[in-house]
């Protein structure tokens, strides 16, 4: 079948556009390097977008696997989350299914109203700096964690000041103040529109 045979090319061809076949990584070797701790760092910042959500689905469906395998928790930092989750279901997914089995994720964006609500509302902790938008405020109150006389403090805050709060400070908001680090670059860098 005709129709068949282009869907199975089309999948190689972007397997091969991802590098699953060749190069240096292999996937299972590395989780198995650090099966008692430590930290990968994937940088999908200069992927083509028609890759990013595959490749996330392959990554996370990998964790899934070796969370399952090992029976240990694991900790999954998605930044700019947004980016590479197409659907609200697939954040329901990762928030759910996900940490159900131990795998834990952490979404970190610079504009949280391109998060679901349903994710602040599933959110077992909250961490954020300064914003001033009522819309940004008010999606960040959809996660029941954060009061309105919390929430008129993250206007204020000044750089390098947060708000902690959830299960891991007791559903009490802690400020807190972010040191320097040197040679570090601490600012989050915002990119061009054209």
């Amino acid at each position: 079948n005709d129709s068949v045979k282009e869907t199975i090319l089309d999948r190689v061809n972007t397997a091969r556009a991802m590098r699953l076949f060749e190069g240096t990584m292999d996937w299972n070797q590395t989780l198995t390097k650090y099966k008692d701790g430590g930290a990968i760092i994937i940088n999908l910042s200069e992927e083509p977008n028609y890759l990013l959500s595959i490749m996330v689905k392959f990554i996370l469906k990998s964790a899934e696997r070796w969370v399952k395998q090992r029976q240990k928790g694991i900790s999954l930092f998605l930044e700019e989350a947004q980016n590479y989750v197409e659907s609200d279901s697939d954040f329901r997914d990762i928030l759910t299914r996900m940490r159900h089995i131990g795998a834990y994720p952490t979404f970190i964006t610079n504009d949280p109203t391109t998060l679901p609500e349903e994710v602040m509302a599933l959110a077992d902790n909250v961490i954020s700096f300064r914003f001033e938008s009522d819309t940004v405020l008010n999606h960040l109150s959809k996660s029941g964690k954060i009061d309105n006389d919390t929430l008129k403090n993250l206007r204020s805050m000044e750089d390098g000041q947060c708000i902690c709060i959830g299960k891991f400070t007791n559903n009490f908001p802690f400020f807190l103040s972010v040191g320097k680090e040197q040679g570090v670059k601490m600012a989050g860098e915002t990119k061009p529109l054209v």
